[in-house]
């Protein structure tokens, strides 16, 4: 599946390329907040009800 991704990247336009590197960026720097950020959005609604 990496393989066939990067040929597509290889042919794709800059702005595809650019979009792909930029939530690949986000993914794996926020990746390591997510669960704290859903544990404590779901802390929040908890204690409000």
């Amino acid at each position: 599946m990496l393989t066939a991704l990067e040929i597509y990247l290889s042919t794709a336009p800059l702005p595809e390329v650019l979009t792909y590197v930029g939530l690949g960026i986000l993914t794996v720097g926020l990746g390591p907040f997510a669960p704290a950020f859903i544990a404590q959005h779901v802390a929040a609604v908890r204690g409000a009800r």
